[in-house]
């Protein structure tokens, strides 16, 4: 007992602290667009498809950017590319308080999606740096408590200030002072805290006789990912990215449409579905503990999930509760999926020097589901109704259930070599 207490030290808690806190309140500056879509169509009178265009262009630059980002988070030290983008997704929502046209707004969120993949891949590193394989695998699963816990966080936010105020643009204009804050809490914070840490040099360089250190060789990525069954996980992420994010975007417009809720209100309700999503992380524990690998246990996961979509489907006619229920059940499961594979997948990958690398890959392919679903979902819906769009959530489901299957008969013979 005493010695699994000694893995988890003072300094790795800092660590972890300083790193939730910073990627918590940068949901602030990303998903405060989702929680008021709402209300930009009814002030602005813009179309379902065209609002969701500006969601699309953020998640399009964040998960290109996650790629950019992966690669340069194996060469840039984390902290300066941290600061970084939470200056760039502050401004960026200064950008849209200020922004004339829809157009604009694009561009706008397009830059801040690429600010903001400036964060995930360079928190990898500094766990890959400073945490044993063993911290790493215990608390990157719980970093991913930020994103349900973020997500509650805006949508309570958002709706704070629409009923406060009514204009969507305040909105915006709290998210910038809030991660402008954050950029400078967190510059400070690592300034006193990394100089007391000690490198465990897991994915960086072996000490020499003389004790200095030699770089170990990064290995040839394109091996990387056609060898471990990567392209396999990259899909299945795109679907849990579509099923998650992206469909809890547009949660508000569907309550709003089918069961003639107020805005404030379907903002609010799904608001409470993060509450449940945080579960997930917990599920993801104990799902990895009895199953052991994170593949196989997506396999599992995404049965469960798409199960939990054909239930909220049926339930869809019946009224609002029980559509609600299962949709934060399915939501959660997806947010188990996400857990096994971004928290600890790329930490498989230190000793080849690619933890960041894989990172953005990954995460890559969360978003491009996202990004897909901010605008499939809103022009789908408009053209067929709910009723086809919710059936389509089902073919996802499906779609993840055969990749992850096919990604762990590549996994587990590649994994024995880590």
């Amino acid at each position: 007992m005493a010695a699994a207490t000694e893995k988890i030290g003072r300094n790795d808690i800092a660590l972890f602290g300083i790193c939730w806190f910073g990627y918590f309140f940068a949901y602030f500056g990303r998903m405060n667009y989702s929680a008021c879509m709402a209300s930009i169509i009814l002030a602005e009178g813009y179309s379902k498809g065209m609002v969701g265009l500006v969601g699309t262009g953020l998640f399009i630059t964040y998960g290109l950017g996650q790629i950019f980002s992966g690669f340069l988070g194996d060469y840039v030290a984390p902290r300066k590319m941290i600061v970084v983008g939470l200056i760039g997704s502050s401004l960026s929502n200064l950008g849209m308080c200020l922004a004339p046209s829809l157009n604009v707004m694009i561009v706008v969120w397009c830059v801040n999606g690429f600010m903001q993949s400036l964060l995930w891949s360079p928190i990898v590193r500094l766990f890959a740096q400073y945490f044993t394989a063993q911290v790493r695998g215990t608390l990157g699963v719980y970093i991913n408590s930020t994103v349900p816990v973020g997500t509650l966080a805006t949508y309570g936010f958002t709706a704070l200030i629409l009923e406060l105020t009514g204009d969507w643009k305040q909105v915006f204009l709290g998210s910038f002072f809030v991660v402008m804050l954050t950029a400078v809490g967190w510059w400070i914070g690592t300034g006193m805290l990394l100089p007391k840490l000690t490198r465990v040099d897991i994915e960086v360089a072996e000490r020499t006789g003389d004790g200095k250190e030699n770089a170990i060789e990064k290995a040839p990525l394109g091996e990387l990912v056609l060898g471990s069954g990567m392209v396999f996980m990259c899909l299945v992420l795109m679907m849990q990215g579509m099923l998650k994010e992206g469909i809890t975007a547009w949660m508000p417009s569907l309550m709003g449409e089918k069961f003639a809720v107020g805005t404030t209100l379907a903002i609010v309700s799904t608001a409470l579905i993060p509450m449940f999503n945080i579960i997930g992380i917990s599920i993801a524990a104990a799902v990895r503990k009895v199953i052991g690998d994170e593949v196989r246990c997506s396999f599992f996961l995404f049965i469960a999930g798409t199960i939990a979509l054909v239930v909220l489907y049926l339930t869809s006619f019946i009224g609002l509760i029980p559509m609600f229920v299962f949709f934060s059940v399915a939501t959660t499961i997806m947010m188990a999926v996400n857990t096994v594979y971004v928290g600890v997948v790329p930490g498989y990958f230190a000793k080849k020097g690619r933890s960041s690398s894989v990172s953005g890959i990954l995460n890559a392919f969360v978003n491009l589901g996202i990004a897909t679903s901010m605008f499939a979902t809103g022009a789908f819906s408009e053209a067929f109704g709910w009723d086809m769009t919710m059936i389509f959530w089902c073919v996802c489901g499906g779609i993840g259930i055969f990749s992850s299957f096919i990604g762990y008969q590549i996994w587990k013979n590649y994994k024995v070599g880590l």
